[in-house]
């Protein structure tokens, strides 16, 4: 039988107080902003709820663009060690000495093997719901104001935000409408630090909620490698990078047009991975969506004629039924052909797109290595949030937080009297194992004049409009 603890009174009172201290947790501002989708805006007798206007019929359609994402193709596990230390074996000296006279002289010294060392580190995010006050939820504004439902509820759920932040089935429900509104956030500043991350950067425009970012594909996918421990360089870890810094209907400054460019690319990497015994690598190609359109337009139609100049008399034709079917292959399967193998294409809105003239626009392609005999080979890693030992820390006095996404988030709660906001961190890094299988193809031009709707609020194709409230 265990011996049970006795505590004097003054022990009890600090024990109280300690209990009663980790259960409150104030939030940083008591001024309510919580806007609804019914009923008045917390404590305002001016605002209402988007929804709230009489007569409209229920059924709403939304035109909120979400982001076009690369998450889709990348591998993502969870890690407890905040640095991930990885090695690149990166070849072997030549032999030194001379050749022996014979069996019985002095041979040559074999050389040496070399490695070079990367470390990867966490990024850091944080973001919380509006304040709201409890007892001023789900009120409707009068008998006009009647529950509403969004008609389309948007593209595939990304794999790293948690179900409930995807779902707005009850717009009287400020929680759902508040956990969405988190959803749309994330989703938003994630493929921006995915492509634009720096580990270095604290906090940018673009990426709200990212006290520490992570390290993205354009830290990863570049020349200049080095070892992090003797900081000398590394260039067979150094990716494959083209400077096109032309127009995709023309040539580059060296002469090459943009099948050419891609195929030289493609060939390197090929030849790279069977030379150190990685054939079958699975690529992608990433870029934007507005550059994918107008670069299958160009390529189709130089792409029967790669390589072949032609001349007086001896003319080259390729056959426009060939290009139409070529052009609409492409674009319906979201590929591009190189070399007589399909090369899959994802989107992502994280790259950055320049304006250098009129409906002239600017951004770069990469070439990612996903995948090889079944190991993922650029993939996300997250700090599990439900380890035991966070739980066991935060369970000791009673306030447990909620683990989401198998760990992947954590959520927690403030309050003061009845207001409450949620909040929710997660830790996560992007990880490219095989720098030297990337590669990337900068500053390609193109034009685009079609209406599309981009995602992001820095976007060139961005468009809201309309209130906030009602009166």
């Amino acid at each position: 039988m265990g011996v049970q603890a006795v505590y004097t009174s003054e022990q009890m009172k600090e024990i109280s107080e300690m209990i009663a201290s980790a259960a409150k947790h104030t939030p940083a501002s008591t001024t309510l902003v919580g806007p609804a989708l019914h009923g008045p805006y917390h404590e305002s007798t001016t605002q209402y709820g988007l929804f709230t206007y009489p007569g409209v019929r229920p059924e709403r359609f939304s035109a909120l663009a979400r982001p076009d994402s690369l998450v889709g193709v990348l591998g993502v596990s969870r890690s407890e060690y905040t640095e991930e230390i990885l090695e690149i074996m990166t070849g072997v000296t030549t032999a030194s000495g001379t050749n022996a006279a014979g069996f019985c002289g002095d041979p040559p010294a074999v050389g040496a093997a070399k490695v070079c060392q990367q470390i990867y580190k966490f990024g850091k995010y944080i973001i919380k719901t509006d304040l709201q006050a409890i007892p001023e939820l789900g009120q409707l504004r009068n008998r006009a104001d009647i529950p509403a439902q969004i008609l389309n509820a948007g593209p595939t759920q990304n794999p790293l935000i948690p179900d409930i932040f995807y779902k707005l089935a009850d717009a009287r429900s400020q929680l759902q409408y508040e956990l969405w509104r988190i959803g749309v956030e994330f989703e938003r500043t994630l493929d921006v630090v995915l492509v634009q991350g720096n580990i270095g950067t604290a906090y940018t425009a673009t990426a709200h909620g990212w006290t520490i970012e992570f390290d993205g594909l354009d830290r990863q996918v570049k020349t200049g490698y080095t070892d992090r421990v003797t900081e000398l360089t590394c260039p067979a870890v150094d990716s494959a990078i083209i400077t096109y810094s032309a127009n995709v209907n023309t040539t580059t400054a060296d002469g090459r047009d943009i099948v050419q460019a891609l195929h030289d690319l493609m060939y390197g990497l090929n030849n790279r991975a069977r030379k150190a015994g990685m054939v079958g690598v699975q690529w992608v190609a990433v870029m934007r969506e507005e550059l994918y359109r107008t670069f299958v337009e160009n390529y189709v139609c130089k792409y029967d004629l790669y390589k072949c100049a032609g001349g007086q008399y001896d003319e080259i034709n390729t056959s426009a039924e060939n290009v139409g079917r070529m052009r609409r292959e492409f674009l319906s399967g979201q590929y591009i052909m190189v070399d007589g193998k399909p090369l899959p294409v994802v989107f992502s809105e994280g790259i950055p797109q320049t304006t250098p003239a009129a409906n002239t626009f600017e951004s770069d392609m990469y070439i990612i290595p996903v995948s090889w005999a079944g190991m993922s080979l650029c993939r996300l890693e997250y700090f599990p949030m439900d380890n035991q030992y966070l739980q066991e820390f935060d369970n000791f006095a009673g306030t447990q937080r909620i683990a989401l996404n198998n760990g992947m988030w954590l959520s927690g709660a403030e309050e003061t009297a009845f207001c409450k906001e949620y909040q929710f961190a997660n830790k996560m890094r992007l990880i490219l194992e095989t720098p030297w299988l990337a590669g990337r193809i900068d500053n390609l031009q193109y034009t685009f004049a079609a209406p599309i709707h981009n995602a992001l609020p820095s976007g060139s194709f961005y468009y809201d409009g309309g209130t906030s409230y009602r009166t």
